[in-house]
């Protein structure tokens, strides 16, 4: 066997090879777009959870709601409802980050992406990083404090930085979303030649 066949029989494996990690990357950036869109729904899902029990409650629960009230029914589903979405976003937080790390070192470590699809990575771990160690705290803050507040007291200031910190959270998905799709169009995409992908 010559030289030129035994490098083309090696060309053929490592772009096969190749293939298969750029797929495993699709998959993982398809479900991390999944997981995004959920985490989206099952937050305004508990919001609105509050206010729905407490209008129309189960028969078996009316009678505990007109005794204790429906303004402090209200207040203590607001308080376990602020809980619930607080854990569920720190855990959403480090598992998004886990998601960023591992696409990006298993980017440069596993395939050969150009430096557009390793730029989209980067960026989306920047995103991850902001998300999970800066406005993820800040809402838990701001819906920590809103939940021990009676509702007659609460502060316009902070119901304000509540509602941007929430709006900023829906644009910082929405960006995610957006780097993903244009990342897995990349990684599904058909390569016009090998100058052409290491650019890309």
């Amino acid at each position: 066997m010559n030289n030129a066949v035994r490098i083309g029989g090696r060309r053929r494996i490592y772009e096969g090879t190749n293939s298969l990690v750029r797929r495993f990357a699709a998959v993982w950036v398809a479900a991390w777009m999944g997981m995004t869109v959920l985490i989206q729904l099952l937050t305004l899902v508990a919001f609105d959870s509050s206010e729905s029990l407490t209008v129309a409650p189960p028969a078996c629960y009316t009678s505990a709601v007109k005794l204790a009230g429906q303004p402090l029914i209200q207040e203590l589903l607001r308080y376990q409802v602020a809980a619930a979405s607080r854990s569920m976003l720190d855990l959403w937080g480090w598992l998004q980050l886990g998601l960023a790390a591992g696409l990006f070192l298993f980017l440069v470590l596993f395939s050969s992406a150009g430096r557009l699809q390793l730029g989209l990575a980067l960026a989306l771990l920047a995103d991850a990083l902001l998300l999970g160690l800066g406005l993820i705290p800040k809402m838990d803050d701001y819906d920590r404090q809103l939940a021990l507040t009676p509702v007659s007291q609460s502060l316009a200031f902070l119901t304000q930085r509540s509602h941007l910190a929430n709006v900023a959270f829906v644009v910082s998905q929405s960006v995610t979303l957006l780097l993903c799709l244009l990342l897995l169009w990349l990684l599904l995409g058909r390569r016009r030649g090998s100058r052409g992908a290491e650019l890309l």
